[in-house]
């Protein structure tokens, strides 16, 4: 079993443009698994459906309800 280093560093804070407010979780496109399921009845992601188009949002503010960045195949 693998446990993560006490110093790996975090990925950086995610403020929201319309509001400033910190409860920014990403969007999470496709079927989703039971984990993908537990994690967003626990508001740590939001649910996108199940088709995703390039240029839909990517983040979404828990505050606000204000969605934004694009999803890139690249």
């Amino acid at each position: 079993m693998r446990h993560r280093r006490s110093g790996a560093r975090r990925p950086e804070e995610v403020l929201c443009p319309g509001c400033g407010s910190r409860s920014v979780v990403p969007i999470v496109y496709g079927f989703p698994a039971s984990r993908l399921a537990k994690d967003a009845e626990k508001r740590r992601i939001v649910l996108g459906g199940c088709s995703v188009s390039e240029g839909d949002p990517t983040h979404t503010c828990l505050d606000c309800d204000h969605h934004w960045g694009q999803m890139s195949f690249r």
